[in-house]
């Protein structure tokens, strides 16, 4: 049964061999030549089926090679036609990026903001002020708000230095008398002036024309408040930062001043105990000032975080940094609220600050210490965004770079500019037939920036195929100097059938990552996935048809004018070996016909061809009917001794680049010259240096994957706002000090929570899923019924709860827009009352006490429901009325009917915009309890259905969750698919799982160095984590199919163990997986060149994600291969399914004894051929025996003497079936 089996399995291992189709894999056709079939098996049995593939790599071949201009040709033409339907269709055009293209539609935050937006959205266009403009500039824009920040770079106290103080004072006017300034400034008034800047040193004395621009007298008044001046005293200094410190005791005195002075103006001198009175009067008039007082103080203080830096303090009376704030106005000129059009105020505002922005932020900030000590920056909410935007375009600019880079590469690698040219034009138009797909197949319009990133991942990937196929083509058993036909055929067959596999199991790896990252409930990170996972394909396609064509053509036309040019400037002009009429000449050491004459560079100091190329191959001496070791027929030179003595492990080009040992044949220094150095040097020194430590590199990978996995389990969202720019960035580091320097005040941007009511969620169906701004539309609360009197009452309350701080958790600041405020003191202005109450006749009746303008609107109303929505009406209509504002600024929101629809009440939170997830969490959570509390008491009454959202804050931390959750998600979807394609296309669970345990190992180790970067998983993080599963995978999937490819036998028909596979699988791919390697790191590297953070950090993460990859993958996986893999293909999953659903066999297809031998063809075994059956089953027994064979001697294993060479076995030779111990 076990010889059986082994008959079994070793005939189903023709078709299931990867290796080459050229070489048997099984010794009972080792005398047979490389261009053939077995076509029957000794003992009768039936003959080994061909590949499947055979007829169709047959068919490729002979396309490329009979067709390659026509191919060439349809390839151009597609790529021009892909080009031309983007340029006409304008496919190429960038989206533009607004706040909500990375919130998740299906989060509940998410569509109670849309919700409120579209409702508020939906009434602004209806009611009786629906085209009322609201006064230009009248309302304060936090977005639009700039800050002027100082910095003393020499020193550390800007108020001890008058010249400090004078280039501050500079700065600012500079800013004010700016002409576009007025056209953006807050006007509070109805006068048009600007507001006063709010800046801690005195402007000094402005010129009039300055000073008309504010709602100012004099230079006195524009500042109401202490400010530094020139030529202060150190005395008047410290009592000013005092005052600043602890305003409460001059407040305090001040005002009691002030009241005593006006009550001893009141109480005449004869009174009794005039004093007693005075006194008992002020402190009276004191309790009563309270408030007051608390108020003057609080805002003092806030005006102390405002100006200077969090160290000013009572034991340090400096400040290093200072600060203005210049409030800016909303609605910009042209535009009828804040909230209109706004991408295009955006960019008036833009236009508007530019000369302010480009003068301070790039001119003077950039400047030198010495030129000017006092930096100064301006930056903001809009200044931020704008930057953003416009350094992301810059940005890319640095692709040129790593585009010019990968050329220069490819050129070093392949030798030529042809291949290098035609090969990176292919890897750029992959982009427009990706975009061609994703747009009109996929019908994803959106494309930002991020997109743009997959060029430098498409380089990468795009050279490693290169690499491949030239490296394959470069090793192919064929004679390099032969162009004919036939030869170019079996030459492109041998590379399509190797490559191919390649890079299609490479490429599906990386199609699965970023199909993983398509998954992310983030829209702009899944399109990318979509987009990156389109590109990988077409660049595989491309590199399947074109490649090959390109490399035929190289080769048939290009390449001798390259090897002529080559010579004709490093050496002497070639010398012909052969006539003009090209036939084969009849002395030895011509060159054969078909062949190109070989330089003189190329020729041994006898005159005989070098290896290189003279084709010394299996396939040339094959067909020349010569033994292996001649070349051309030619014995080599000096004796069999001589050459025994300068063997080395090297042979020739085409056995080694094929990953075949000829431990049978004699090497030579020909022989040595045949393989790049790389590959001599992944053959003859690191195999060896590997296999000697595996079990250390054992050892140290597991406790690795250990430490790793432990460190990566300690990456965690973000704790502190996400940095987009560098510190030395103007950007970075006003970011820096307005969040670690400057003390949170009134006018930094605050978190504002808004509850509102009428509207209870969003009608996503029938949007565009790819489309952040089609949001849906909104859905009422049909119950809504703001008109009773309990429901009055519970808005009331909400309005005193978060006044007084009652929302636990909340960290309620202050209540900001209280709209139920503002009415009940309009009514009370005009003689009515709150809460609006039918049976209270302020309004109706005649004995009504309102005004005449409220009882002509409203006297006639005879229900509750009638009466309060006419008031609500005439108070968001009347002229002055504080409800005009209030409709305006969307907080309340009548229909066309004008009843009330919408109501809000907004509260002020301490919290900072841009928190993270950890500090936003537990906030949220408080206000949704509130938010429940109050549904549940108004219910009863049209109250039911309130929402309560945070703008861009509850949203955005949904997004940093997702970030999280998609990355792990992302990472073990990649990891999985990875496993599964490794276990098939390397026919193997141990080898797929040892692959992918050595991903793992790369994956966990860019992680893990996140951490020890001090990162947390922000959104760079996040993307780069699921997008480097793409370069981990492709050096460990080439090695893991090169070892399953090697084969089991050598040459001579001994089996190859561990150590030979790896050696093979090292030797043949190692100098690809540098190749790619270099070009991946190198256009990594000039990321680096960006100013964005993003780009900066995933520049690190490829060239981490890449060096990681190489060690990894040429240490610990050949050395996991070295020990626990399988050494033949027995263990493979198809040969193990074969041997199961074969028959059994009769006695006669038994594997025949040792010493009895079968001819191919049935024939009877000749004497020559039992004397090697004798030497097979000596050789097979001292094996059992566990000492040395010669071909284990010659390649280096085991110990002792080498064995003395086996005799040479010629074509047509049938050597004996070794016994296999199953």
């Amino acid at each position: 049964m076990p010889a059986t089996r082994e008959w079994l399995c070793n005939s189903a291992r023709w078709p299931s061999s990867r290796r080459h189709r050229f070489e048997p894999q099984y010794p009972a056709h080792r005398g047979a030549t490389r261009l053939e079939h077995p076509t029957a098996m000794s003992d009768g049995a039936p003959a080994a089926r061909p590949k499947l593939c055979d007829s169709c790599c047959d068919g490729v071949a002979r396309l490329f090679v009979k067709h390659t201009a026509k191919v060439l040709l349809a390839v151009v033409v597609l790529m021009a036609a892909a080009s031309g339907v983007i340029l006409g269709l304008d496919l190429f055009a960038f989206t533009e990026q607004g706040n909500d293209d990375f919130m998740i539609k299906d989060q509940p935050e998410v569509k109670s903001r849309d919700a409120v937006r579209l409702g508020e959205a939906a009434l602004s266009s209806g009611g009786s002020t629906s085209d009322e403009a609201v006064r230009a500039l009248s309302e304060r824009s936090e977005d639009f708000d700039m800050f002027l920040i100082v910095e003393d770079r020499n020193g550390d106290d800007i108020a001890a230095s008058d010249s400090l103080l004078r280039d501050f004072q500079a700065t600012v006017r500079f800013i004010i008398d700016e002409p576009s300034y007025s056209s953006v400034c807050h006007k509070p008034g109805t006068d048009g002036l600007c507001a006063a800047p709010v800046c801690p040193v005195d402007m000094g004395e402005l010129p009039a024309s300055t000073l008309t621009r504010f709602a100012v007298n004099s230079s006195a008044t524009l500042q109401p408040y202490r400010t530094l001046r020139l030529g202060m005293t150190s005395e008047e200094r410290t009592a000013l930062f005092e005052y600043y410190l602890n305003p409460e005791p001059e407040i305090r005195n001040q005002t009691e001043t002030a009241v005593r002075a006006g009550v001893e103006a009141q109480v005449p001198p004869s009174t009794p105990n005039r004093q007693a009175t005075v006194d008992a009067a002020v402190e009276a008039q004191m309790e009563a000032q309270a408030d007051t007082i608390a108020e003057a103080v609080a805002a003092v203080k806030g005006l102390r975080s405002l100006f200077f830096d969090s160290d000013l303090s009572a034991s340090n009376k400096r400040s290093k940094y200072m600060r203005c704030m210049f409030g800016m106005g909303a609605p910009l000129p042209g535009f009828r609220n804040a909230k209109d059009r706004e991408a295009d105020q955006d960019l008036k505002f833009d236009d508007a600050v530019s000369h302010i922005r480009e003068t301070v932020n790039k001119k003077w900030f950039t400047q030198s210490a010495e030129e000017r000590p006092l930096r100064p920056l301006v930056f903001g909410s809009r200044i931020l965004q704008q930057q953003f935007a416009e350094v992301s375009v810059t940005d890319m600019v640095w692709a040129a770079g790593s585009v010019v880079f990968v050329y220069a590469y490819l050129f070093f690698h392949t030798g030529s500019i042809f291949v290098a040219s035609l090969e990176l034009l292919q890897i750029l138009c992959s982009m427009p037939l990706a975009i061609l797909v994703y747009k009109l197949v996929y019908g994803i319009d959106f494309f930002q920036t991020l997109h743009s990133l997959s060029v430098f991942i498409i380089l990468g990937i795009g050279c490693d195929a290169v690499f491949i196929f030239v490296d394959a083509w470069n090793q192919a058993p064929v004679n390099v100097f032969r162009t004919d036909d036939e030869t170019l055929i079996k030459r492109m067959r041998f590379t399509y059938e190797r490559a191919s596999k390649a890079l299609f199991v490479t490429s599906f790896t990386t199609f699965a990552a970023f199909l993983a990252t398509g998954s992310s409930q983030i829209m702009p990170i899944a399109t990318f996935g979509f987009f990156s996972a389109t590109l990988v394909m077409m660049n595989l396609l491309l590199d399947l048809v074109f490649l090959p064509a390109v490399i035929v053509l190289w080769e048939r036309s290009v390449r001798p004018r390259e090897r002529a040019c080559g010579e004709a400037c490093c050496s002497a002009p070639a010398v012909p070996a052969a006539g003009d009429d090209g036939e084969e000449p009849a002395e030895e050491g011509g060159t054969a016909k078909g062949a190109a004459v070989a330089p003189r560079a190329a020729r041994d100091s006898q005159g005989a061809p070098s290896a290189e190329f003279s084709g010394t191959n299996p396939m040339r001496e094959e067909e020349a009917g010569a033994k292996p070791g001649a070349s051309g027929g030619k014995p080599a030179s000096g004796s069999a001794d001589e050459a025994a003595g300068k063997v080395s492990a090297a042979v020739s080009m085409g056995a080694v680049r094929a990953g075949q040992s000829l431990p049978d044949r004699v090497a030579t220094n020909e022989d040595a010259q045949a393989t790049r150095a790389i590959e001599v040097c992944f053959r003859d020194r690191w195999t060896p240096l590997v296999h000697r430590l595996r079990y250390v590199i054992l050892v140290l990978g597991v406790a690795l994957l250990a430490l790793t996995a432990w460190a990566s389990s300690t990456l965690a969202p973000l704790s502190k706002q996400e940095e987009w720019f560098p510190t030395w960035h103007f950007v970075g580091r006003a970011m820096e000090l307005a969040q670690d320097t400057f003390g949170a005040t009134e006018n930094d941007r605050k978190v504002d929570v808004t509850i509102t009511w009428g509207v209870e969620g969003v009608d996503r169906e029938g949007t565009y899923a790819f489309d952040p701004n089609d949001i849906g539309t909104p859905i009422w609360y049909a119950e809504f019924d703001p008109a009773h009197l309990q429901s009055q009452a519970l808005m009331h309350r909400v309005c005193r709860d978060i006044d007084s701080g009652l929302v636990p958790g909340g960290k309620v600041e202050s209540l900001k827009e209280c709209w139920v405020d503002s009415f009940g003191s309009w009514l009370t202005k005009n003689g009515a009352s709150f809460p609006v109450d039918i049976s209270n006749t302020t309004v109706t009746g005649a004995n009504a006490t309102a005004s005449a303008q409220l009882k002509n609107a409203c006297g006639v109303e005879t229900t509750q429901s009638g009466l309060f929505h006419c008031l609500v009406s005439e108070f968001t209509t009347a002229s002055g009325s504080p409800g005009v504002s209030l409709r305006n600024r969307a907080v309340l929101g009548l229909d066309s009917s004008n009843k009330l629809k919408l109501a809000s009440v907004v509260a002020r939170t301490s919290l900072a915009f841009g928190e993270p997830y950890a500090t936003n969490k537990p906030v949220l959570d408080a206000w949704n309890a509130y938010t429940a509390s109050i549904d549940e008491t108004g219910k009863s009454h049209g109250m039911g259905k309130s929402l309560q959202n945070a703008g861009m804050s509850w949203a955005w931390m949904q997004t940093e969750r997702a970030l999280v959750t998609n990355a792990l998600q992302g990472i073990a979807i990649a990891v999985s698919v990875a496993l599964v394609v490794l276990v098939v296309s390397t026919d193997s669970i141990p080898v797929g799982v040892f692959a992918t345990v050595t991903i793992a190992g790369i994956v966990l180790s860019v992680l893990a160095t996140m951490v020890a970067l001090g990162w947390e998983l922000g959104t760079t993080e996040s993307v780069s984590s699921v997008i480097l599963i793409g370069y981990s995978v492709d050096y460990a999937v080439h090695l893991a199919n090169a070892y399953q490819e090697a084969g089991d036998f050598h040459h001579d028909g001994t089996r190859k163990t561990r150590l030979d596979r790896t050696r093979s699988a090292l030797t043949e791919y190692g100098v690809s997986i540098i190749a790619g390697a270099v070009t991946t790191f190198g256009a990594g590297v000039f990321l680096r060149g960006g100013t964005i953070m993003f780009f900066q950090k995933f520049s690190v993460l490829i060239m981490a994600s890449i060096a990681y990859s190489l060690v990894w993958a040429l240490t610990f996986l050949p050395a996991v291969l070295m020990v626990l893999a399988p050494e033949d293909s027995l263990c493979a999953l198809s040969a193990m399914a074969r041997c199961r659903l074969r028959p059994k066999l009769p006695a006669s297809a038994q594997t025949p004894a040792p010493g009895q031998v079968a001819a191919a063809d049935g024939a009877a075994a000749s004497p020559a051929q039992a004397a090697a059956s004798g030497a097979a089953a000596e050789t097979a027994e001292t094996r059992g025996n566990g000492s040395p064979t010669a071909p284990d001697a010659a390649r280096g294993e085991g110990a002792g003497e080498a064995a003395p060479p086996k005799p040479a076995v010629t074509p047509g030779e049938v050597t004996p079936v070794q016994r296999l111990d199953v």
